[in-house]
């Protein structure tokens, strides 16, 4: 028996259409609640949850849900700017079986197929090509499918019934990527335990702000999530980005942070540059991942068009962490978010 009920709907039902931060300095606590949402900002927030509708070693279920606000003057009820939905079934062996969105979506029936994780993103460029251009918080939901597929079997370490061989799954499968991150270099200690921290995820969402967040997956089921939010607006002329990055999964008594990030940085919006980013470590795995972060000066004044390649190329294997990347890589869209900032 199932530790949990992990039946949320089949796969063949598709979408139905601040406040100041101290720098953390221990990698295992997490965020928080967002912060107050700031007058004149932009605010995109994602969530992707993935469920085993037939139990574990079924087909994955991936809903996604994701939207862009405006926020006029400080806690106002903020205007939607943009809204996305996003489902996807895929296979044990992470192939797409069947993908849909709460909107008509040219190309998108091309990924049914494809594999979730080799190839994907690439794929995803060539067949979206209008999502990406506009940046839409669609594509970021799309980005997010194969770092989601790499970690979702995780949400099995969390239950006593399937924990075990889960885990010995994923050491296995850890030993195999060997060199892929900084985490997993050679005689890192990634490749030698088990144990990780594994905090407790307070809510996301400010108590006094509860507009700041779209709604989120239904809880009460074996699930992995990946959850983003960026805060965009304009300062002395520049852009100011304030992002946070998480995976968690469902847990006896609640949720379980897997990693979580918090990213800092500042966009020339006029030559839509990076000028420069900063990572603060809030939920790792293994003592080296948070080393990443000091590598992040290699892609400052890289164009925010290039982003995602020059992420790829700059910080690959053990110069980076895959899910640092990850959260880099969604700023791509930075631009077109704040376009409503700079009118």
């Amino acid at each position: 028996m199932e530790p949990m009920n992990t039946q949320r709907r089949s796969c063949d039902q598709g979408v139905r259409g601040g406040d100041a931060r101290p720098v953390n300095i221990d990698p295992s606590t997490p965020f928080g609640p967002a912060p107050l949402r700031r007058p004149r900002s932009v605010r995109r927030t994602s969530a992707l949850q993935v469920t085993w509708p037939e139990g574990r070693g079924g087909v994955l279920l991936f809903s996604g849900h994701a939207r862009d606000i405006f926020t006029a003057e400080n806690r106002s009820a903020p205007e939607t700017l943009a809204e996305d939905r996003l489902s996807m079934c895929i296979g044990a062996d992470r192939i797409i079986q069947s993908a849909s969105a709460g909107r008509p979506v040219p190309g998108l029936a091309s990924l049914v197929g494809r594999s979730s994780i080799a190839g994907l993103r690439s794929a995803v460029a060539a067949a979206l090509t209008d999502e990406a251009a506009a940046g839409t918080p669609l594509y970021t939901l799309l980005e997010d499918i194969p770092g989601v597929s790499v970690v979702s079997n995780v949400a099995w370490t969390r239950w006593p019934e399937t924990r075990t061989r889960q885990v010995e799954e994923n050491a296995q499968s850890r030993q195999s990527r060997q060199g892929v991150c900084i985490g997993l270099a050679p005689g890192s200690s990634g490749l030698k335990t088990n144990s990780h921290p594994s905090p407790r995820v307070p809510s996301l969402i400010h108590a006094q702000d509860p507009l700041g967040w779209h709604q989120l997956p239904v809880e009460g089921v074996i699930d992995a999530r990946r959850v983003r939010r960026i805060d965009v607006w304009l300062e002395d002329g520049l852009l100011r980005v304030d992002s946070m990055f998480q995976d968690s999964a469902a847990a006896p008594g609640g949720r379980e942070a897997v990693h979580e990030y918090n990213l800092l940085a500042t966009v020339d919006p006029k030559r839509r540059l990076l000028i420069e980013a900063h990572a603060h470590p809030h939920v790792l795995p293994f003592v080296e991942c948070p080393a990443a972060a000091a590598n992040l000066q290699r892609i400052f004044g890289t164009p925010l068009g290039e982003l995602r390649s020059r992420v790829l190329e700059t910080l690959r294997g053990t110069a980076g962490c895959t899910h640092l990347n990850d959260a880099v890589r969604a700023l791509a869209e930075i631009s077109q978010m704040a376009a409503p900032l700079l009118s």
